[in-house]
């Protein structure tokens, strides 16, 4: 698949409970087995096969 999808209201959803939480961008990142910069994408809501 090589399209890219746009969820802006996940991007602000996981944003919301990331600073609810107290957990740092760089946590979430390691947690979740992802960079940094692919997190900056998914928090815009931007999804790149």
């Amino acid at each position: 698949m090589n399209e890219n999808c746009m969820h802006s209201s996940l991007g602000a959803f996981i944003e919301t409970l990331r600073k609810m939480r107290k957990i740092t961008i760089a946590e979430l990142a390691l947690e979740a087995h992802i960079s940094t910069k692919t997190y900056i994408h998914i928090k815009k809501g931007s999804m790149q096969d």
